[in-house]
């Protein structure tokens, strides 16, 4: 199986459509998370996907100990998670089912808008999968059933170690950053697919903080840790953007279109598992 999966990634890196896949991938998603309701306040890192994946992949409410819980290695520390529960309530973003006396035995539902916003992250992130399907039959509909199924085996592989979002080490740790992913999906638009390599690209901080409803300094911290990644070079208002990010960013983009395959024929751990992909890289 492991055999099988590399082969297949190797296909899509080959593959002269990877690039317009990638550009149209990170178009549907920012475009996305820069609506109302701002989608970083939602799934701004790691810690929080994890929470609000955990509540949809779920058929029934979870106390705030049950997530807790489900967290694996990678979503954050336990005093942090419990932040982000108490920032998402209060978001509305999550319900109470009940309202016994103990908060931490209160039962926590996804909102109804959150379930519909989540439906368009569902789309969104199958979206690129299309062109390399293997079947048999066509790409399963990206329906509620389908999304928590997917959901469901993103989160047992990372409780397990295993690196569900097929992230090579930098780009981890960019997304560990609040913003983390819609940065390096907008280094994506900038570079036309990680076409326009080592060209000067128009890149503001403080548009990219405005559209997302981020801080500026979080903003500062992305561009000063991809420089440090050796991704990007500042020149004034412009990056110029290094062949070692496009290599991650492509490495990185049809990874998730083969994980979203195994995902969609219901197979991603024993994949994950056979490929050996540990969150170490």
């Amino acid at each position: 199986m492991a055999k099988a999966f590399e082969v297949e990634l190797e296909a899509i890196l080959d593959d002269g459509r990877l690039a317009e896949a990638m550009r149209a991938f990170a178009q549907g998603l920012t475009d996305l998370y820069a609506q109302p309701p701002l989608g970083v306040p939602i799934l701004g890192d790691l810690g929080r996907f994890s929470i609000v994946a955990s509540l949809i992949a779920s058929p029934t409410p979870m106390t705030r100990t049950a997530v807790l819980d489900l967290m694996g290695p990678g979503a954050a520390g336990r005093a942090r998670v419990a932040s982000h529960l108490g920032a998402l309530i209060g978001a509305g973003a999550l319900e109470a089912v009940d309202d016994p006396s103990d908060g931490r035995s209160r039962p926590l539902s996804p909102a109804p808008w959150l379930r519909d916003w989540m439906d368009r992250w569902g789309v969104a992130m199958f979206a690129p999968v299309h062109p390399w399907w293997p079947g048999p039959g066509p790409v399963p509909a990206p329906t509620r059933e389908v999304l928590a199924a997917y959901l469901q085996q993103i989160l047992a592989a990372n409780r397990a170690g295993l690196n569900a979002f097929g992230a090579t080490p930098g780009v981890w740790r960019i997304m560990s950053l609040v913003g983390g992913h819609l940065f390096l999906l907008e280094l994506i638009l900038a570079s036309d697919g990680a076409r326009r390599i080592g060209l000067p690209l128009p890149f503001s901080r403080r548009a990219f903080a405005r559209r997302y409803g981020v801080s500026r300094r979080h903003a500062v911290d992305l561009v000063a840790e991809a420089e440090r990644l050796g991704w990007l070079t500042r020149r004034a208002s412009k990056i110029d953007l290094s062949a070692t990010f496009a290599d991650e960013a492509r490495r990185w983009v049809a990874i998730h279109i083969a994980l979203c395959n195994a995902a969609l024929a219901g197979r991603l751990l024993p994949v994950m598992s056979a490929a050996s992909l540990s969150l170490a890289g």
